[in-house]
């Protein structure tokens, strides 16, 4: 009664990390709601989820609360997916877990940031509140939270100096100041190859959000066989090059050619990707082995025909391959980029391979095909110069 009218006051919390009997949350939600009818009531909760879904339906509270202690995300994530048809606060988090720790408290918040991004039927987070801002005299409990009488989780000390995990929560906070544009840059990353300038020329990014690469890595576990990964949204870069269609990127199958019109004479013909998402060297697949084969038709009725092989112009996409780092280098085309999402997990390379073509006869199309499902070539941009 004394403190319902105080601005300070955002809700009820009914107890923390108590056990008790249904009967006393049932008075204590009445109490409140006679007391104070416009805030909200839950409690601050460490129950397993199984229980916190039942009491907190039992006993009429308005939102979810969870105090997800944990060395991962895990515990967090499975308390937002079962915890799912009313608001969840995570009304605890931090602790010794992440104490001394800014990479792991950094990951926490970023993984918060996705879950309050989400808004998903099976998972989505109201908010979080950090344990705790300043070290405080303790002296019931031992480590690894408290040291000679002090609780040692906090983000200042006693004497409001930082810790170490002070920057990182700093930073964790500005994630979810940053617009979407900023955001995007967290996403994808993208290493120009040595001696091709500015690459700004030749490839434009749009959205992940709008694009599809073709396939993401998982672990072959002893074996050379790749499977697709489902996504629910789609995934990956679009290179815009100077191609006049809008058929790229693109994979180049026995099943799926690849052609465009030119109309114009070139010195040089520059194709970038020239990389297999099934077998490719040095993972899978004979060196030298043809895997598609480029065609260049002249205005004159002339045509060159050149075979793209295995090792000598293509390579694998991946350079990691389940947990070691590979380099796949073909013998004749130059990497062109290094680029994705993760560096954990997903790491991708495009090739460039340059031909030089008659400069007195204008080239009317080029042409990929192939007579095998063995390879499937991506084909990210064809330059004519």
């Amino acid at each position: 009664i004394r403190d319902r009218s105080h601005p300070s006051v955002a809700f009820w919390l009914a107890f923390n990390e108590c056990d008790f009997e249904e009967e006393f949350l049932r008075s204590v939600v009445k109490i409140c709601r006679e007391n104070d009818a416009c805030r909200l009531v839950s409690g601050a909760n460490n129950m397993p989820n199984e229980e916190t879904l039942k009491y907190y339906n039992l006993c009429g509270l308005d939102f979810y609360t969870m105090h997800p202690y944990s060395d991962t995300f895990a515990r967090a994530q499975r308390s937002a997916e079962i915890l799912h048809d009313k608001p969840l606060l995570f009304s605890e988090w931090g602790g010794y877990h992440v104490y001394d720790n800014p990479h792991l408290l950094l990951d926490f918040m970023s993984n918060m940031k996705n879950l309050y991004e989400a808004n998903s039927d099976s998972g989505a987070l109201a908010g979080a509140l950090f344990w705790y801002f300043a070290e405080i005299n303790d002296y019931n409990r031992g480590r690894p939270a408290c040291i000679d009488g002090a609780l040692k989780e906090a983000l200042v000390d006693k004497y409001r100096r930082p810790t170490l995990i002070f920057d990182a929560f700093c930073k964790g906070i500005r994630l979810f100041d940053e617009t979407a544009e900023a955001q995007e840059k967290h996403t994808f990353w993208f290493d120009e190859a040595e001696g091709f300038g500015d690459l700004s020329d030749y490839i434009k990014f749009e959205s992940p959000k709008d694009s599809q690469f073709f396939a993401i890595l998982e672990k072959p576990d002893n074996s050379k066989k790749y499977k697709r990964r489902v996504h629910q949204k789609k995934l990956g870069p679009i290179f815009e090059a100077g191609t006049p269609t809008d058929k790229i990127p693109t994979a180049v199958t026995s099943e799926k050619i690849f052609s465009f019109s030119l109309g114009r004479r070139a010195k040089t013909i520059s194709v970038i990707g020239l990389t297999s998402i099934t077998s490719g060297y040095p993972l899978d697949g004979a060196y030298g082995e043809e895997a598609c084969r480029m065609t260049i038709h002249y205005e004159s009725g002339r045509k060159e025909t050149l075979p793209l092989k295995n090792g000598e112009h293509i390579t694998t996409a991946f350079s990691l391959n389940a947990s070691s780092m590979i380099n796949p280098v073909a013998a004749k085309s130059k990497r062109f980029a290094a680029f994705g999402y993760d560096r954990n997990f997903e790491i991708y390379v495009a090739n460039r391979l340059d031909i030089s073509v008659d400069p007195t006869d204008a080239i009317e199309s080029i042409r990929f095909s192939a007579d095998s499902d063995k390879y499937s070539t991506l084909i990210y941009g064809v330059f004519a110069k």
